[in-house]
C-alpha cells in the first residue's frame, strides 16, 4: 500500500466513525445540528450572514455509506458559510501592496507567496478579504487543491477561489480532514464541467457531511494528528525502499542471490559444525519417518 493509500483510508474511516468509539455522554449530533441552526438564525440577524435559499433535502438513495446511530447526515452549507473571489485584471496587478491570492498560490494546503501578486487596498474590496481559520478551495483546473488559513495576514480573494468559513459550533480541524477523503474529491470530479474542469458552488455547499457529536469529532481530529505522523514515517520509508529496489535491477537480484548459494554472503566459521554432520542427522530423520509409516521409501 502507497502512503497516500494508507492517508486516503484513515481519513475515510475517520469520516466513517471507525477510528473512535460512539459515546452516549457526548450527545447526538441532532442536538449539535438544532445549535448550528441557532447560531446560522443568529448571524443572519446580526448583518454577519447573508440569508441563502435552503439546500435540497438528504434522501435516502443520497446517502453514500453509513455512519454511527448518533451521528447525523447534513449538506456541507449548513455548517458553513461559501464565499466566492472577486475578478481581479491582471493587467493591474502591483508589486506591492496586497497579495491577491489565485488558484495557482494554493500549494500544500498553505498559500505560497513564490509567484505573489499584489493589488493595492481599497475599501471597497473588504468583502473580498480572506479570513482566519477559512478554507480556500479551487474551483478550477486541479480540483483537490485547497489551503488552510491560519493566520490573518491580509490578502484579496481572486476568482475560481471558493472560501468556505466554518461557523464556530463545529471543530473546524474536523472539517479540514474531510474535505481531503476520497468522497471529496471524488464527488468534485464528477462534477467538473468545461475544459478547464470547473465546479459550481453548490458542488461544495451539497456536499454530503456525516456530523458527529462536537466532542468526537474532537476526538477524531487527536486521533488523526496521532497516527498522520506516523503515516508521514511510513512514506519516508516507502520512498527509500523503492529507490532501493530500483537501484537493484534483476541482473544484480540474480548475481545476489548466486553469491548466497555460493557461500560469499557470509562467513564461515568452526562452531557452525560442517553439512556432513547435518546431512547425517536428515538421512537419521528419514529412516525415522519411514519406519513409523510417515514416508514411503523410495528408491536410492
Amino acid at each position: 500500500m502507497t502512503p497516500q493509500q494508507l492517508k486516503a483510508s484513515l481519513l475515510q474511516e475517520a469520516i466513517r466513525g471507525k477510528l473512535t468509539d460512539q459515546r452516549p455522554e457526548d450527545g447526538s449530533a441532532e442536538e449539535l445540528y438544532r445549535a448550528i441552526i441557532a447560531e446560522k438564525k443568529r448571524l443572519i440577524k446580526a448583518g454577519k450572514l447573508k440569508k441563502e435559499k435552503p439546500l435540497p433535502p438528504i434522501e435516502e438513495k443520497d446517502i453514500p455509506f453509513d455512519i454511527p446511530e448518533n451521528w447525523k447526515w447534513v449538506r456541507l452549507g449548513e455548517v458553513g458559510e461559501l464565499k466566492g473571489g472577486y475578478a481581479f485584471k491582471s493587467s493591474e496587478y502591483k508589486e506591492a501592496g496586497i497579495q491577491v491570492v489565485r488558484i495557482a498560490d494554493l500549494d500544500e494546503d498553505t498559500i505560497s507567496t513564490r509567484d505573489a501578486v499584489y493589488y493595492q487596498e481599497y475599501s471597497k474590496l473588504i468583502p473580498y478579504l480572506v479570513r482566519k481559520g477559512s478554507f480556500l478551495i479551487c474551483m478550477t483546473g486541479s480540483l483537490g487543491k485547497m489551503a488552510r488559513v491560519l493566520d490573518d495576514t491580509p490578502r484579496y480573494l481572486n476568482q475560481r477561489v471558493g472560501m468556505f468559513v466554518p461557523f464556530a459550533s463545529v471543530n473546524d480541524s474536523f472539517l479540514w480532514y474531510f474535505l481531503h477523503t476520497n468522497h471529496v474529491i471524488s464527488k468534485w470530479i464528477g462534477d467538473k464541467t468545461g475544459p478547464n474542469g470547473n465546479i459550481k458552488n453548490e458542488s461544495i455547499t451539497n456536499l454530503l457531511l456525516p456530523l458527529p457529536p462536537l466532542a468526537e469529532q474532537e476526538r477524531i481530529v487527536a486521533k488523526l494528528e496521532e497516527l498522520l505522523p506516523l503515516v508521514e514515517r511510513y512514506g519516508k520509508a516507502y520512498t527509500q525502499l523503492t529507490a532501493l529496489e530500483q537501484r537493484f535491477p534483476a541482473s544484480m537480484r540474480k548475481s545476489l542471490l548466486q553469491e548466497a548459494i555460493q557461500g560469499k554472503l557470509t562467513d564461515q566459521r568452526p562452531e557452525d559444525g560442517s553439512a556432513e554432520d547435518l546431512y547425517r542427522s536428515i538421512l537419521a530423520e528419514k529412516k525415522r519417518l519411514i519406519k513409523a509409516g510417515k514416508l514411503k521409501k523410495e528408491k536410492p
